[in-house]
């Protein structure tokens, strides 16, 4: 036997710029989150699978919160800039929310079940990452209420988190195959209509 093949020598780390190691980082961490939860998701198990050092991944993000909004924006930022600007009438409201809903039901079931998961411990005060859920339920509503141009009264909040609800739930129709995508917007769609319709109209100023 070889001197080499009795003695291996440990494989180096192979060198990445800055970017395409944050990028490797978020890549795993997708992996570890998307299949075990995102429970399972830590800096000491990301650096593990990765095959870098803890150190590492404190080099690209502060904190394990730090971590998880990074992995947000990166997982769901198509869906954010389908709701950049806020509409001008009604139909273009519901128009826009229907094209972000479609890129929503497009997404990978695993990238889907990090948003479910993270949002699950909203009402978890002592979860170490509820303080983000909450930021993050916070930041959904705004985003759905100010697309529709509805005051920022808490009915207007509750109805945006109703429909970013119903949304998920048709996620889940379209996962199990018992309707489509086209399906599931046909019907988010008529929603959207009932609340635009049902919504009280602004009063001009004065």
């Amino acid at each position: 036997m070889s001197t080499s093949e009795s003695s291996p020598t440990q494989a180096k780390r192979p060198y990445l710029r800055s970017e395409d190691r944050r990028r490797q980082l978020l890549e795993v961490a997708a992996t570890i989150a998307g299949r075990d939860g995102l429970d399972s998701l830590s800096v000491v198990g990301l650096a593990s699978e990765a095959g870098v050092s803890r150190q590492l991944v404190y080099d690209h993000f502060s904190d394990l919160p730090g971590l998880v909004i990074a992995l947000l924006v990166d997982r769901f930022a198509s869906v954010v800039a389908a709701i950049s600007v806020p509409s001008e009438n009604d139909a273009d409201a519901v128009a826009t929310t229907v094209t972000a809903a479609r890129i929503f039901l497009e997404l990978p079931p695993a990238d889907l079940y990090i948003l479910r998961t993270l949002l699950s411990h909203a009402n978890a005060p002592e979860h170490k990452l509820s303080d983000l859920a909450r930021l993050l339920r916070a930041r959904t509503t705004d985003r759905w209420t100010v697309v529709f141009g509805s005051a920022n009264d808490e009915v207007s909040r509750a109805n945006a988190w109703a429909l970013f609800n119903a949304l998920y739930g048709l996620s889940d129709a379209v996962s199990m195959q018992a309707i489509t995508i086209d399906q599931a917007l046909a019907q988010l769609r008529a929603m959207l209509v009932a609340v635009v319709d049902a919504a009280p109209a602004s009063t001009p100023p004065a």
